[in-house]
């Protein structure tokens, strides 16, 4: 799982005093996070593929003209949005490839600036597995429902 969060800020900062250590540092906080959150997501079960099979899965829709796709999770985690409490939102990232071998990228939150992305405090997040898992499921619905548009 990974995170993106105000680490790598750190680091840019860090490296006036410290050199390329700084950045090393910040990037090494951000992937502490994401560990954290890996983890008690694990605990409570977390399965990005179980996620991302059920999200197609309750679309109900009939797969257009016989398309054959292939859908890939490229990367999954959180990310940080503006906001108090160190808000986190999910991230998912899947690509498709379609019969003629041609990649459509879905990035979620950022090819959706105006959807309503859900978000949880960091703090909330890094203990309660249940949240990562919640946070995900509305990612990964919202992004099958986009594959399901995009071949219609």
């Amino acid at each position: 799982m990974r995170f993106f969060g105000k680490g790598a800020g750190a680091g840019m900062m860090l490296t006036s005093s410290m050199g390329p250590m700084g950045i090393a540092i910040g990037v090494a906080i951000d992937e502490g996070i994401g560990k954290d959150i890996d983890r008690v997501a694990r605990q409570e079960g977390f399965d990005i593929r179980q996620i991302v099979g059920d999200a197609f899965n309750k679309q109900h829709i009939k797969n257009p003209h016989g398309a054959n796709i292939a859908v890939t999770i490229e990367r999954y985690g959180f990310m940080t949005r503006p906001g108090e409490n160190d808000p986190v939102a999910p991230q998912l990232h899947l690509s498709m490839t379609g019969n003629d071998g041609t990649k459509t990228w879905f990035k979620y939150p950022e090819h959706y600036t105006d959807a309503d992305i859900p978000t949880q405090a960091l703090e909330h997040v890094k203990t309660n597995g249940v949240l990562a898992i919640d946070l995900h499921q509305h990612a990964a619905q919202f992004l099958a429902k986009k594959v399901f548009e995009s071949i219609k």
